[in-house]
């Protein structure tokens, strides 16, 4: 660290940014500086010069998905260590022999062992991937779309809680505009939704253990409002979903869960439609409360894809794999003029343009469609190498830059790849890049090229 920051000794913002990367000063900071750090220099020094211009607002928006983290021995025995408390009371609190021999995670679990396990699905590719996005690419908001587990058991979700913990911890000490939670600690700011895997049993959604593992990354709201009592039913986490944050100005998520019980070998989603109707009242008063002239960037994050794909071309394989009331989400998209929408289950990372449909009018301010992206896996290091022959199946994630002009008509911000969200190629624009994981090199390098062409839907 110390040769690199004199070969830019001359650059200020340069060694700036080199500071930031490396941590010269501190053992622990300096072991993170890792062979590829360096390539990433010039386009971290890009991304400061960026915020520095006057006259936009530069968001930006983290997204890994697929994760499926496997029991750790820690875990197992119940040791691991979180930076919340886990109020398991009014639930099942153990994993019983029955739930895993009866049911459908004998499959699953069998399904794990031969094809999910660490050696395919990597929870230390994980970590260095949250880390990667948490301290390296100054992002304002991380958003992890479902499948942290395999099979909802306990010790995954405790194995997976202390991965997220672990990864986007801050400080000790609870700072502004953190997630805090009762241990004093202060997270990334970050929302996490269920995948099919998550939800894996009736019992998994009846007793309501995603939320319960991961409240602080849904509502964020501390401490979690005391349980009922004894004998009563607890109804804490009843329409929890959908969420709707303002995770910066004038940019709205919207996180809905797809993620229901299925019978044996389906892995399809559903929404609902009164899900989705909550989320329109709650997207509507959220939008009457922001003061601003110009219309807010919206964020959709889900787990399926709301639209067909590789995996679910057919009418088969869309009731077996995919989103079943995708029609419905496609039409409250459309209607609530999303921008972009955020997805994985599929572990291939792809993009889509759904058109903007009849709700669009010649005289609309702002409407060119929604970006559809899956982000791939982020901890897929596969030994059958069937993914890995295509860069799209590599473990990854995706940033995405939203830069909001201060004035109409504005042109893109410096930099290449900009696209617009706004006619005529106005305002706001927005960029996509993937960090894909190069095992060789032991770090992530950055990838434009998506390698998929963005396409129309009917």
């Amino acid at each position: 660290c110390t040769s690199m920051m004199r070969a830019v000794g001359a650059v200020p913002l340069a060694a700036l940014v080199l500071w930031k990367m490396c941590g010269v000063g501190s053992a622990e900071a300096k072991e993170q500086c890792v062979p590829g750090r360096a390539q990433e220099l010039a386009h971290r020094t890009e991304l400061i010069e960026e915020d520095m211009q006057a006259g936009y607002q530069i968001v930006r928006v983290g997204h890994i998905s697929d994760l499926h983290i496997e029991a750790n021995e820690e875990a197992i025995n119940g040791g691991a260590r979180l930076g919340w408390e886990v109020d398991l009371r009014g639930s099942s609190q153990t994993d019983s022999y029955s739930s895993m021999l009866l049911s459908k995670r004998v499959t699953g679990l069998i399904n794990m062992k031969l094809t999910r396990g660490a050696s395919t699905y990597s929870p230390r590719v994980a970590s260095l991937a949250l880390r990667d996005m948490a301290e390296s690419e100054g992002v304002d908001h991380i958003v992890i779309t479902g499948d942290l587990t395999n099979v909802a058991l306990h010790s995954e979700y405790r194995s997976a809680a202390q991965l997220v913990s672990d990864a986007l911890i801050k400080s000790e000490d609870p700072e502004p505009g953190l997630t805090s939670t009762s241990s004093h600690r202060a997270f990334k700011q970050c929302t996490v939704i269920p995948g099919n895997h998550d939800v894996y049993l009736r019992s998994s959604l009846d007793d309501r253990i995603f939320e319960r593992y991961f409240y602080p990354f849904i509502a964020q709201q501390m401490p979690l409002p005391p349980a009922p009592a004894q004998g009563r039913r607890d109804s804490r986490f009843d329409e929890i979903w959908p969420v709707v944050k303002l995770i910066a100005p004038n940019v709205i998520l919207v996180a809905i869960t797809s993620a229901v019980p299925t019978p044996w070998f389906v892995s399809a989603g559903e929404v609902g439609r009164s899900q989705l109707e909550l989320a329109a009242q709650r997207l509507e008063q959220l939008e009457a409360q922001i003061a601003s002239p110009q219309l807010p960037v919206k964020l959709l994050a889900v787990h399926h894809p709301i639209v067909r794909t590789e995996t679910s071309s057919t009418d088969f394989a869309h009731w077996r794999h995919g989103m079943r009331d995708s029609a419905d989400v496609v039409a409250f998209v459309r209607q609530h003029r999303f921008d972009l929408v955020l997805h994985g289950h599929d572990h291939i990372a792809t993009r889509t343009l759904v058109d903007a449909g009849e709700t669009a009018s010649a005289n609309e301010e702002r409407r060119r469609g929604t970006h559809v992206f899956d982000a791939g896996s982020g901890s897929y290091v596969g030994a059958s190498g069937i993914l890995l022959e295509d860069i799209r199946g590599r473990a990854r994630y995706n940033m995405y830059e939203i830069a909001i002009p201060n004035a109409a008509e504005a042109p893109p911000p410096p930099g290449a790849a900009w696209e617009s969200l706004g006619q005529a190629n106005e305002g706001p624009f927005f960029r996509v890049r993937s960090r894909v994981w190069d095992a060789a090199a032991e770090t992530f390098y950055t990838e434009f090229d998506m390698s998929r062409t963005p396409k129309d839907t009917e």
